[in-house]
């Protein structure tokens, strides 16, 4: 179980996907926020990110986008960037180039559509993928976003966020959390918990313009 949550994706995979980006080019610790926005979730998320003045990548689902854009503009109003999670939240492992790009064109054109941004970035749901779906993401002119911490926030432990974020936050950590249902009773908590950490550690939060390529 331990060694499950001490796991760095980028260690394992990361010299085969040498385009893809999986920590900060600036030593400074990133925050992202997958699947959003949600309507349970996003505000407690944008109070704490303004409360500590910080800016984060959502990497939100166009699906949701439609659902909520009034929400999806809280997050460009506030200074935080845009990015592509696919339209459904596929397993994209599976897919072919074809259906990968199809996924992704379709959610650029959605988020576009209804909150008038075009995003530069893209992470695969899951964090799944193959060789397919990081050229479909190039192919759609999207930089692939990864990240070298996963918070484990779905498992809805506020403790394992703890144990992760305390053992593994670094130099050129990207972060993952979840803008979702199954995160939202301890997000506060784990962003607090976030910013408490990076401050012991003696390691800056930046803004995504700093830190991604």
């Amino acid at each position: 179980m331990i060694k499950k949550y001490l796991s760095d994706p980028s260690f394992i995979v990361g010299p085969f996907f040498k385009d893809v980006v999986w920590e900060t080019i600036n030593n400074k610790v990133l925050l992202t926020f997958d699947d959003g926005p949600n309507p349970e979730s996003s505000i407690i998320i944008l109070e704490k990110l303004a409360k500590y003045n910080l800016k984060a990548v959502m990497f939100f689902l166009a699906e949701n986008v439609e659902k909520y854009p009034k929400l999806a503009q809280k997050f460009i109003d506030e200074g935080h960037t845009i990015a592509n999670h696919s339209y459904t939240h596929p397993n994209m492992i599976i897919m072919g180039y074809n259906r990968a790009y199809e996924e992704i064109n379709r959610s650029n054109k959605i988020i576009y559509d209804n909150i008038g941004v075009m995003p530069d970035y893209f992470r695969p749901p899951y964090g799944r993928f193959n060789f397919s779906t990081f050229n479909a993401a190039r192919d759609n002119k999207l930089r692939s976003i990864m990240w070298n911490l996963t918070t484990y926030d779905y498992d809805k432990d506020i403790n394992i966020v703890k144990f992760v974020v305390s053992k593994k936050m670094k130099q050129n950590t990207i972060a993952v959390f979840h803008d979702n249902d199954k995160a939202k009773n301890i997000s506060a908590e784990s962003i607090e918990y976030f910013v408490e950490i990076a401050k012991s550690k003696k390691l800056s939060i930046g803004t995504p313009e700093e830190c991604l390529p």
